[in-house]
């Protein structure tokens, strides 16, 4: 894991904004795809906002013998009756499953690399009901 400084963070996501806006503008010169997955990703994850917080005991008995948790979770980062730091936790939806079009269904009208690209764009939303 990396750690970042808040100002590191807000850099890197400008960043990761930046060159989305570039790409989208002038295209995506190696692996499209890739590129564009990679930089989703990427933003995901330093945009994740902590769902709830734990305390540092509870983090301790989940590494010791047996794996055993037992404990309460919280909705603020600090303790407010001793002032104590709690540990965020995240989570997120597992990314879907996404169906890809059979590319040897390819229509014959889709002579160039626009018009197959365009069919296959069109084909991904239809079959994952993504609408236009």
């Amino acid at each position: 894991m990396i750690a970042l400084t808040q100002e590191r963070k807000i850099a890197l996501i400008e960043h990761a904004d930046e060159i989305k806006d570039r790409l989208s503008e002038y295209g995506y010169p190696f692996q499209p795809h890739k590129t564009k997955q990679l930089l989703d990703i990427a933003l995901a994850s330093l945009t994740a906002e902590p769902k709830v917080f734990i305390h540092h005991n509870m983090l301790d008995s989940m590494t010791g013998e047996g794996g055993r948790v037992c404990g309460r979770v919280w909705n603020s980062s600090t303790d407010e009756i001793s002032n104590e730091g709690r540990i965020p936790l995240f989570t997120a939806s597992p990314v879907p499953e996404i169906k890809l079009p059979d590319r040897d269904k390819l229509p014959g009208w889709a002579r160039n690399h626009e018009d197959s690209l365009g069919w296959y764009e069109s084909e991904i939303k239809r079959l994952n009901g993504l609408g236009e």
